[in-house]
């Protein structure tokens, strides 16, 4: 069996704390202390501390007992402390950020910049053009990529040239095996027709 969200009319569970669709407060209400009550508990609370507590209210218990965050409603819940400021990341926070607040200092970046090998990972110091580990030079990878590309233009320059160097050869052949064209037929032996 379901019902309806007072809030939006959306189906709801039995026993849901809040409705999915509008977030509504699906708790029931906690019980209105009677006025007499909400009245003594204000004449407590406005004693002062070190006032003497007749004999019968030193055995009650409190007043006011503690609430569960997890079922009490959200409005008799205290507030949160604000959280402690984070950091500023000046790479990825916004500028009015970055300039706001003081940068934090990142504990484990090392005291001189460095780069990272492609191949090892290992640190390099910036001025190096390799790795002093593995000895793969500054962007090793890129540096095979145009190398890669480098060589498929050089393999089809070659095979261009080499059929282009082929049909000047046969031209040549061609020319140079073939003798003067042959002459045109000229005006054959006359005949007379009677």
């Amino acid at each position: 069996m379901s019902g309806s969200c007072p809030s939006c009319g959306a189906t709801v569970r039995p026993g849901d704390s809040w409705c999915t669709l509008c977030y509504a407060d699906l708790r029931p209400a906690p019980p209105v202390p009677a006025p007499a009550a909400q009245a003594a508990q204000a004449a407590h609370a406005a004693q002062p501390a070190h006032a003497a507590q007749p004999a019968h209210a030193a055995a009650a218990p409190p007043a006011r007992a503690a609430l569960d965050p997890l079922t009490a409603p959200i409005d008799a819940l205290p507030p949160l402390p604000p959280p402690p400021p984070a950091p500023v990341d000046p790479l990825t926070a916004p500028l009015a950020a970055v300039l706001s607040g003081p940068l934090a200092a990142d504990p484990s970046a090392p005291a001189t910049p460095t780069w990272p090998c492609v191949e090892c990972g290992a640190r390099s110091p910036i001025d190096v053009d390799a790795c002093a580990t593995c000895g793969t030079p500054f962007g090793g990878r890129i540096t095979r990529l145009d190398d890669a590309r480098a060589l498929r233009q050089r393999r089809m320059l070659l095979v261009l040239g080499g059929v282009g160097f082929v049909l000047l050869l046969l031209a040549a052949f061609t020319l140079a095996t073939t003798g003067e064209p042959p002459a045109a037929p000229g005006p054959g032996p006359t005949v007379v027709v009677p």
